[in-house]
């Protein structure tokens, strides 16, 4: 979508690559699009159009069981995502593992993220040893420094490499402006850029 910052045509918010210069924040890219359904079908075929002299609008190729299997492929490389039980975190978790990545699904809801990773090993039979699964459950509280600083450890004595990070771990406090309190935005700054900052300080390291 317009304002995700990208570096990748997978297409993902907050992706970080090893040997990748890094992401510009005048990158904005589409919602991904399948050949035949309009916008750009391969990298080369999109083309940057300038917006109000601020950012750059690329349209780029969904990824998935529909995109055809030349077109991206992340065998061999190790993606973390962070808040992979729902929502976006999910979807990410999904498509990685559609290209062949093996994906470490993390977040504080370990059944539910163990419960995704099921699926995600069931849907991609023999894409990966029988004792390397495409997906991998593992709990962390990206507010925590210790919790994070555990996460990576595990990922390292487990698969002794990191290629991908998508930092997705986010949380929403709504409240009235005369309501908020500073407890309340600490909570959001813990998760939303501290627990992105832990995340990563401890992901260069292993790239």
């Amino acid at each position: 979508e317009p304002g995700a910052c990208c570096r990748s045509w997978a297409g993902f918010a907050c992706l970080i690559r090893a040997q990748r210069p890094a992401c510009s924040a005048n990158l904005c890219v589409r919602r991904p699009t399948w050949p035949g359904h309009g916008l750009a079908t391969s990298p080369s075929d999109a083309e940057g159009v300038s917006m109000n002299n601020h950012a750059t609008v690329v349209d780029v190729p969904a990824i998935g069981p529909r995109m055809p299997a030349d077109a991206l492929t992340l065998q061999g490389q190790v993606a973390l995502v962070t808040g992979a039980g729902r929502g976006i975190g999910l979807a990410c978790a999904q498509a990685l593992a559609a290209c062949g990545a093996r994906v470490v699904m993390a977040g504080r809801d370990l059944p539910a993220l163990q419960a995704a990773a099921e699926a995600i090993n069931h849907h991609h039979p023999g894409s990966h040893p029988a004792d390397a699964p495409a997906a991998l459950a593992m709990a962390v509280d990206v507010a925590d420094p210790q919790s994070v600083k555990a996460l990576f450890q595990q990922v390292f004595r487990l698969l002794k490499r990191l290629d991908i990070l998508v930092a997705n771990a986010g949380v929403m406090e709504d409240a009235l402006l005369g309501m908020v309190t500073p407890d309340l935005v600490q909570r959001v700054y813990a998760t939303n850029t501290f627990g992105l900052l832990y995340c990563a300080q401890y992901a260069s390291r292993l790239m």
